[in-house]
């Protein structure tokens, strides 16, 4: 999902937390990353401020993707404030299918600070 669609002049996520929403879950689906690992570790390391770091994630997709989350709410004044075992919970239940782009943003809401 495209955080910056738009239908007509009309964006289809016009807060921020539904185009975090929309970012998250269209990284973590689409997997658009062969190997996110490099990039994560970039842009982990230009932005520290997720506070999780996600050793647990076999691929870079689920990593690449929540630091993203972490690095554009950061620069919004919000910080995501879950434990890790919540974290990786989450993403991987994303991941799995399991979740919908409304479970992904009640989540933010519930986490975002």
């Amino acid at each position: 999902m495209n955080p910056l669609a738009t239908f007509g002049s009309e964006e289809l996520y016009p807060e921020l937390l539904t185009k975090v929403a929309a970012l998250l879950y269209g990284l973590v689906r689409n997997h658009p990353f062969f190997d996110g690992n490099k990039r994560t570790a970039f842009v982990a390391h230009l932005d520290d401020s997720s506070g999780c770091f996600l050793q647990a994630f076999f691929d870079g997709n689920k990593r690449t993707a929540f630091v993203a989350a972490a690095v554009v709410l950061r620069k919004n004044g919000l910080r995501l404030v879950a434990s890790n075992p919540d974290v990786v919970a989450f993403m991987e239940a994303l991941a799995a299918g399991r979740l919908t782009i409304n479970d992904v943003l009640l989540w933010l809401e519930q986490h975002a600070k």
